[in-house]
């Protein structure tokens, strides 16, 4: 019988995650390096300032002399961290127990930094998928509609896609939709059909239009979301436009129209929370 703790962290976990999530792979194998090398170049200062004292040196060459040279040191340090071992240095007295460390330390350095470099490898990028800063609500089709694009040069497969929408307290959730792939088009996708009847007799405060997506991008998964404010949510009359823009077809992001068209915001075009508040005045409603 497994026991789970109901006790609430005093801080979010996941901070290495959100660490790894944000650095670069060369960034991280520099940074690996850094604390590789730090090891080696500390205890050659150590072992070159304790021997220049006269004291017993930790070294010796193959001749049986003892080192105090601190670039020697440190090349005895390096090839003990590697654990290379070439016979023409080797430790002696308190060095042994220091070369045990330095060679303890060095296999587990290289293991954490080949596991940490591999599963950033295998991490989906946290950009895979890009939303538009714009959601939208068309008035012909009485449904709200979302505008991304998958960024990597691969196919998402089996995304599966769902969308929440808040009017004051409640929350309306679409069942889930399953699509067989995303490719490199921009997709401008209806995710909630709402009436705009609905939407001007009901209360224009803490509404948000939620999506988010979820989709297997080589031999992992990958997840991203979104959520859209009133103040965010552009009024048009229908998505036409933007269905005819060839651009948005195998989409070179590069492109300036193609930036401009993915944050689609006609000229004239009014916010939700402005729409919304307009046609209650007209009405009469408050």
């Amino acid at each position: 019988m497994t026991t789970q703790s109901h006790n609430l962290p005093k801080r979010r976990t996941g901070g290495f995650m959100s660490w790894l999530d944000r650095s670069s792979i060369w960034r991280i194998l520099v940074a690996g390096l850094l604390v590789y090398s730090i090891i080696p170049i500390v205890l050659a200062l150590v072992e070159a300032f304790y021997t220049c004292g006269g004291n017993t040196s930790f070294v010796k060459n193959a001749a049986g002399n003892p080192v105090d040279d601190f670039w020697e040191l440190l090349y005895f340090n390096f090839i003990t961290i590697l654990t290379v071992g070439y016979g023409d240095y080797s430790p002696v007295s308190i060095g042994r127990l220091l070369s045990v460390f330095e060679a303890i330390a060095g296999v587990v350095l290289f293991g954490v930094l080949v596991a940490v470099a591999t599963l950033k490898a295998i991490l989906p990028p946290k950009d895979a998928v890009i939303f538009s800063k714009y959601g939208d609500y068309c008035i012909d089709d009485e449904s709200f509609l979302v505008i991304f694009v998958n960024t990597t040069s691969s196919l998402l497969v089996n995304p599966e896609m769902c969308s929440y929408y808040r009017q004051g307290e409640e929350w309306y959730v679409r069942p889930a939709y399953r699509a067989p792939f995303i490719g490199g088009s921009v997709w401008t996708f209806f995710v909630e059909n709402w009436p705009l009847e609905k939407l001007v007799d009901g209360t224009d405060k803490d509404n948000a239009l939620r999506f988010g997506l979820t989709a297997q991008l080589g031999l992992t998964m990958v997840s991203a979301c979104v959520e859209y404010e009133p103040t965010n949510i552009l009024v048009i009359p229908n998505r036409n436009e933007l269905v005819a823009f060839d651009g948005f077809r195998n989409a070179d992001l590069a492109r300036c129209d193609v930036r401009r068209m993915f944050h689609y915001c006609p000229k004239g075009s009014e916010s939700l929370k402005t729409f919304v508040q307009r046609k209650k005045a007209e009405a009469g409603i408050e």
